[in-house]
């Protein structure tokens, strides 16, 4: 069983999933940035000053945002999906 991820995402309103952009991939309201992006430059190594230097369209909040929507993302997977 998936999470609702439409519930989910009018909990988070900096983040947006539009099949006419990125053809559907989550992405940062308002730009056509990933989430995985983010998500992959922080695992990266890169920090907030580097993000935001490297994607001027973000903001801080946009990168908290990315943060929190995806631990919300994989605990909504979890309960839906208990072992």
């Amino acid at each position: 069983m998936e999470p609702n991820y439409r519930e989910l995402l009018k909990d988070h309103p900096r983040i947006s999933v539009d099949p006419r952009i990125m053809g559907g991939t989550p992405c940062v309201k308002g730009t056509r940035i990933p989430l995985y992006v983010v998500l992959d430059n922080l695992e990266g190594g890169s920090n907030f000053e580097e993000i935001l230097e490297n994607y001027p369209t973000l903001t801080r909040e946009d990168i908290r945002a990315v943060i929190h929507f995806s631990s919300c993302l994989a605990s909504a997977f979890t309960h839906a999906n208990p072992a």
